[in-house]
Formats: structure tokens, sequence, C-alpha cells
């Protein structure tokens, strides 16, 4: 824990440094001047995670320490307090996501962009900093999407255990039910669809000189005329594109309705002409396109599980086709092997790799 310790001491006093006042000289320093400058102590974590840190990054102005249970934020005194008029302000640290290295969703969005979205190897135009805190972004909306998720099923799970046919009021059958469906349903696909606007985010951000790139169509689009149909990147837009159109047709269809050709149909449990129970389910109308009623909890369980892996899969496609050459020599977007992981990037998939010797090795 002490070599833990030391290295957010190290990386504080590097953001330290970054925003030391300067408007009084070494000769004049105040108590305040000595306080902020000095060494200190912090430890990392709510009382409910003990977990080890591995891994600080440094994003921006911001200092990111990653336990393996939660990531939290670091703001020193001086960024708090820039002009030094209080003494009493102390740094300060914030739990901004419950899941940390231990986590895929973590791997497979902040720390792949941590690990890629590297200034040396993508052109000087590309934002990294902008693109890591989009993938941030998206990590923040897929804990949020995961709990929502979780809390509807286990809800789903307990209705249905609790309905029991023989035991009913006469005349009519009562059936189970969940309230606010409306109001579930529609947070589920806004969370869905902010994760998508953040990787269209960093999509733009390769694509700056393209006005025309607004969306997962017109990226397909683009990408299609200036690297043919048979490209890598091509193809893996191609074959994610129809669930996140499903997605933003979704989220549009929910809160700008317009029957009868644009709107969904959500469905709490129900009686089928079979005299079967039909669990909660949404049918979505929309651009001319129909989505047969599908179970909720089932298409919420498939859009939680793909999305991380799009992300992951687009960053890595979207680094790959814009990587250029260091020192001459190119690089290669690869796959991680175990002797290159960390703690940290445990399960991150792809790093960049540097010819040496005819043998590709990890660059970085």
């Amino acid at each position: 824990m002490s070599s833990q310790m030391g290295n957010v001491q190290a990386e504080c006093r590097k953001v330290q440094t970054q925003h030391t006042y300067q408007g009084v000289c070494a000769m004049q320093k105040s108590s305040i001047d000595r306080i902020r400058e000095s060494g200190g102590r912090m430890d990392i974590g709510t009382p409910d995670d003990t977990s080890h840190i591995e891994g600080i990054l440094t994003i921006g102005e911001n200092l990111y320490v990653v336990k393996q249970q939660g990531i939290y934020v670091i703001k020193l005194a001086d960024q708090i307090d820039p002009k030094r008029t209080n003494a009493s302000i102390p740094a300060v640290q914030q739990k901004i996501v419950p899941l940390g290295s231990d986590s895929t969703l973590v791997a497979k969005t902040l720390l792949t962009a941590h690990e890629l979205f590297n200034e040396k190897v993508l052109p000087k135009e590309f934002d990294t900093t902008k693109a890591k805190l989009h993938a941030l972004d998206a990590l923040k909306d897929l804990a949020a999407l995961g709990d929502i998720c979780t809390a509807f099923q286990a809800t789903e799970a307990q209705k249905i255990s609790e309905f029991k046919v023989s035991i009913q009021p006469k005349g009519a059958l009562l059936l189970p039910s969940i309230a606010d469906m409306d109001a579930i349903t529609k947070n589920i696909f806004q969370k869905a669809d902010h994760i998508q606007r953040s990787l269209l985010s960093i999509v733009k951000l390769f694509y700056k000189k393209s006005a025309d790139v607004n969306g997962i169509d017109d990226l397909l689009t683009h990408a299609t005329k200036t690297y043919g149909p048979n490209d890598a990147l091509v193809q893996y837009v191609s074959s994610v594109s129809e669930i996140l159109t499903l997605i933003r047709l979704t989220r549009n269809t929910l809160e700008h309705p317009h029957p009868p050709s644009n709107h969904a149909v959500i469905t709490d449990f129900s009686l089928r002409s079979d005299g079967a129970i039909s669990r909660p389910s949404i049918e979505v109308f929309a651009r001319g396109k129909h989505y047969e009623s599908m179970f909720l909890a089932e298409i919420m369980d498939a859009i939680f599980e793909q999305l991380p892996i799009i992300f992951e899969g687009m960053m890595a496609a979207l680094c790959e086709k814009h990587i250029v050459s260091f020192g001459g020599r190119k690089l290669h977007l690869i796959e991680m092997r175990d002797e290159h992981r960390s703690k940290l990037n445990k399960y991150v998939k792809y790093a960049y790799g540097i010819e040496i010797n005819g043998q590709i090795a990890k660059f970085g």
C-alpha cells in the first residue's frame, strides 16, 4: 500500500506544479504557499472500498485513481482555490464510478481509451484528452445502465415468482404489474443512447474535417466512399450499425412520438390469446422500420452486453485506421499478450505494436 500511496503523491505533485501560484516569489512565500507546496498523505477510497490502487491516470488537469472496485477523481487545493485565498481548503477526492480495474466495463471503455488514445501515435489534430473524457462519460452511463437493468430484472423476477393463478379474485385474472414501465423504458434507452453519443463524439474527433459525419450511418457512408466497401473499418461499422440504429430510433420514438409512423408500444405483463402470460415488452415503429415486440428484459440485456464490446471495437478500428509512423517505423494495432498486461489493464484487449528486427513488440 505504501508504494501505491507514493505513486499518488508523485502524481499529485505533478498536477500541483501545473497549478502552482505564480504571484509570489520564493523569498515572499506566505504560510498558505508553504502549506500548498508541502508534501502530504492521501488515503484513497470510501469506507466500503478497501480494494487496492491499480493505476493513476492524468486526463487534462485532473487526476484519476483507479482502484480494483472504484474510480476516484482527485482535485488539489490549488485547483479549487487557484489564487490561494483560503489556507483551510483541502485536496478533495470523489468516487465517480463504482467500478474499477476488476470490471470489464472499465477495461473496454476508459482503460482501452487510455491505452490507445496516445498523442505519439495518432494525428496531432486528434484531441486525446477530449476522447478519453468521452470514454469516461460512456463508462458512467454504462454503470448506470447496468444498475437499471439489474433492478428491472430483479423486479420482473419477483413479480413472476409472486404470481399464483390459484389465488385469484373472482371474475377476473389479476395480472402482475411493474410501476412506471414507461419511465423505466425511457431511462434504459436514454442511457444507451448517451453511450452511443459518447462514441459518436469520439468518431467526430477523428473526422473533424468531415462535416457530414454526424451519426453511424454518416460514418458508414463516409468510410465506404473514402476506403472502399471491403475496408476493415467499413465492415466493422456495418456489423454494429443495426443495434446502434435501434437504440437511436427507439429513444426518438419514446421522446418524440408521432403515431402511427413513429411510436413505441410498451406493454406490461399481459394475457395472450393462447392463455399464456407474457412478460413486459416493447414494439417499435420508426422511419418505416418495424421492430416486432421484444421482451424488455431481453433487449436491455442484449444492449448492455453489446454496447461495451462495440465501444471497444470501434475505438480500436478507428485508431488502427489513423495510426501514424513513429520515428519512421510502422506501428500496428495488436491484441495484447498476457506478458504485456499489468494489474491495471488485465482486461484490456488492444495495444500498439512496433516492428523490431522482424518481430512485433508492444509499443509504449
